[in-house]
């Protein structure tokens, strides 16, 4: 009886699995890649663009409201909105190579400068500890019917290089020494960092009723800095990413 009774007391005294928080989580991949050149006869440039981010994202943190999005309509509607956020920075693995350069003028037809981009990421000898995903968030509009992510800051420590050559024009100008406007590394490199798209920043779509997935997967088109409005310098973005709903 008594050996009966100490191991039921060891049973009841053992640590009971503690069930998953409820959240959202997804595998996702982010790939912008894209290389061109232009040339009219004054500006000649060339741009390569591959940069790929590939990480986890966990939304575990829930509250009612409208809170998650800045900006939101009656944020404060407990009813209408249910808002998710991360808690805490998530590791990431993050690729940057890109170069780029311009040759063209510079306040004056007759100044010419040539300017050279490099972008190499993580920077050497950086830790992978330092790419984390940081700040996503989901707001589900359960009035609307809608989602909306708000996607995450994707950082790393980056080498950049920005250097401009006085290259043709009267003396005042060529004899000017090469000037490095940026060669540094940078502590909080972004996935999009230089890169102009604003349909990323948050994404949206439907959310049908009772709904536990959701599919951002999709393309988006991201513009290289040319630095003049002649011409376009886009590049082209993978990302995918299904979020699922777990209890």
């Amino acid at each position: 009886m008594l050996a009966t009774t100490t191991l039921m007391l060891l049973w009841l005294l053992q640590p009971r699995p503690v069930a998953p928080k409820p959240a959202w989580t997804g595998e996702m991949a982010l790939t912008i890649k894209g290389e061109g050149k232009v040339e009219n006869g004054v500006i000649r440039a060339t741009w390569r663009v591959d940069r790929s981010a590939k990480g986890k994202i966990h939304l575990d943190q829930t509250f009612k409201g409208g809170a998650a999005l800045a900006g939101t309509e009656n944020s404060k509607d407990t009813l209408r909105y249910e808002s998710w956020v991360a808690d805490g920075p998530q590791t990431v693995d993050m690729q940057v190579n890109d170069s780029g350069s311009f040759y063209g003028p510079l306040f004056n037809p007759r100044n010419i400068r040539l300017d050279t981009q490099r972008c190499i990421c993580p920077a050497k000898g950086a830790p992978a500890s330092r790419s984390q995903i940081r700040s996503s968030g989901l707001l589900l509009d359960h009035q609307k019917g809608t989602y909306t992510w708000e996607t995450p800051r994707i950082i790393t420590q980056c080498s950049t290089l920005f250097l401009r050559e006085f290259v043709k024009g009267p003396p005042a100008w060529t004899q000017q020494p090469p000037r490095h406007l940026r060669d540094t590394v940078e502590l909080a490199y972004e996935m999009t960092s230089d890169l102009g798209s604003g349909e990323f920043y948050r994404l949206s779509g439907p959310l049908p009723k009772g709904a536990n997935e959701l599919v951002l997967s999709r393309k988006l088109t991201f513009q290289w800095p040319l630095q003049t409005e002649d011409f376009k310098a886009p590049v082209e973005a993978d990302l995918v990413l299904v979020l699922k709903r777990t209890n």
